[in-house]
């Protein structure tokens, strides 16, 4: 792997099923960058779709994969994800987990918390800021045919 990328795993708190609904990534964004344009999508979503609904992880995945410099790895990685479990009273909003049979870090952010780190009077300014500003971007984020939403 490229010592300049990052594999991240992306799960919310609120999930039902952590195996099932984890996503994995590989970007050379850094955390807190990631972070904010994580917050800035849930906020668009909301926005634009229902601010009642968790964005799906997968619809998640798509927008970054085709919006920013990341690649789905979730197929490559899935098969690790109950070595990758901790209990969710250690979950912060990054936890830095090691995957022994890689031997690679993988970083899980919480999606939740990362929404909720960037709630606050700026969070237009924040979309404004991390998210492309296209016709093409927003139909992506409406576009919730092919994912879990209830």
């Amino acid at each position: 792997m490229n010592d300049t990328l990052k594999t991240y795993k992306l799960i919310h708190y609120y999930t039902t099923d952590e195996l099932k609904y984890s996503v994995f990534i590989q970007t050379e964004i850094e955390e807190e960058r990631l972070i904010k344009i994580l917050g800035a999508m849930n906020f668009k979503f909301e926005e634009l779709v229902d601010d009642s609904l968790c964005m799906d992880s997968n619809h998640i995945v798509n927008l970054l994969e085709r919006f920013y410099p990341v690649k789905n790895v979730t197929e490559e990685y899935r098969p690790f994800s109950s070595s990758l479990q901790i209990p969710i009273n250690k979950w912060e909003i990054i936890n830095y987990l090691w995957l022994k049979e890689k031997q690679e870090e993988i970083i899980q952010i919480d999606l939740y918390e990362a929404r909720e780190v960037c709630c606050g009077a700026g969070y237009k300014a924040l979309m404004d800021e991390h998210l492309p500003t296209t016709t093409e971007f927003e139909d992506a984020v409406k576009d919730i045919n092919d994912y879990e939403y209830n």
